[in-house]
C-alpha cells in the first residue's frame, strides 16, 4: 500500500487555480487551492511529478510538524516543544 501524505505547492497570487488544475491532472487528490498556495496529498510519485511537471509551482514542500498558533508565543514554544533531532 502507498504511504499518502499532505503537501504544499507554493506559487503567485493568481496562479492559484491553475496549479490546482496541473496538480489534478498529475494525480493529486484533495487539491484545495488558498493564497498564494495549493495544499494537496499524494505520495512520493506524485511529490516527484509535481517537482519535475509543474509550471506554475514555485517549490513543493512537505510539512513535517503541524500545529495551531494563535500568537507569536505560541508558535515559538511549539517550534522549541518539537525534537528536532529527527531531521
Amino acid at each position: 500500500m502507498e504511504d499518502r501524505f499532505e503537501m504544499v505547492a507554493k506559487t503567485f497570487q493568481g496562479l492559484e487555480e491553475v496549479l490546482a488544475e496541473e496538480l489534478r491532472a498529475l494525480g493529486a487528490e484533495n487539491v484545495e487551492p488558498g493564497r498564494r498556495m495549493v495544499s494537496f496529498e499524494g505520495t512520493l510519485e506524485t511529490l516527484y511529478r509535481a517537482n519535475l511537471q509543474c509550471r506554475t509551482a514555485l517549490r513543493i514542500l512537505k510539512p513535517f510538524y503541524s500545529f495551531r498558533a494563535k500568537d507569536a508565543d505560541t508558535l515559538y514554544d511549539h517550534v522549541k516543544e518539537y525534537d528536532w533531532s529527527k531531521l
